[in-house]
């Protein structure tokens, strides 16, 4: 299942799963998507999320898809960058006649998780997409403040989401892809 000349999907399941466990005790791995990115490859990034590395169990649907998501801190500073990574399955043709619709074939917002209703934070902008014999992938990236992430004054600990949104053109309809939360007290970094 692993593409063989495959772009970097930050969303693996080894940062998502082993680096959380590390960093944030969330648990064990889980099986790496299609394009992982180890947690090494990760702290490579030059001037890029140096500091601590949140990142929740990816979300998955077996023969169906696979979203995660990660922020990271950049140094020690009130910077963060935000990344969401997405493999759904499906033909490398279907996969192929979604990017080449008109239009995007991707969209991803971040997301405060509160009781009544969720706040909707930032668009994350799609830095790639593409099809492959498995399916079609995609990447979102943005930077991100510790202020904006800090979105729950009522409570110390905040409640952050994502959803992505995959339009298929054949069918004008939008299925909805949502990443499990990272639970962190946004404020400590203000």
């Amino acid at each position: 299942m692993t593409k063989p000349h495959s772009r970097r999907l930050l969303a693996s399941a080894v940062v998502a799963g082993a680096v959380a466990a590390q960093i944030i005790g969330t648990g064990p791995a889980v099986a790496a998507p299609k394009s992982a990115v180890t947690a090494a490859e990760m702290s490579d990034r030059p001037g890029k999320t140096q500091g601590l590395l949140f990142a929740p169990r990816c979300r998955s649907q077996t023969n169906s898809y696979i979203v995660c998501f990660t922020i990271g801190q950049e140094g020690a500073g009130q910077f963060f960058d935000v990344h969401i990574g997405i493999d759904v399955t499906m033909s490398r043709q279907d996969a192929q006649n979604i990017i080449d619709a008109p239009g995007q074939e991707f969209s991803a917002t971040l997301y405060g998780e509160d009781p009544l209703f969720d706040d909707t934070l930032k668009t994350i902008r799609l830095t790639s997409s593409w099809a492959w014999e498995g399916g079609l992938s995609a990447e979102f990236d943005s930077v991100v403040t510790a202020e904006l992430l800090d979105e729950d004054s009522t409570d110390p600990t905040d409640e952050i989401f994502a959803r992505v949104n995959l339009r298929i053109p054949s069918t004008g309809q939008t299925r909805p892809f949502r990443t499990n939360n990272i639970n962190e007290p946004f404020h400590l970094y203000r």
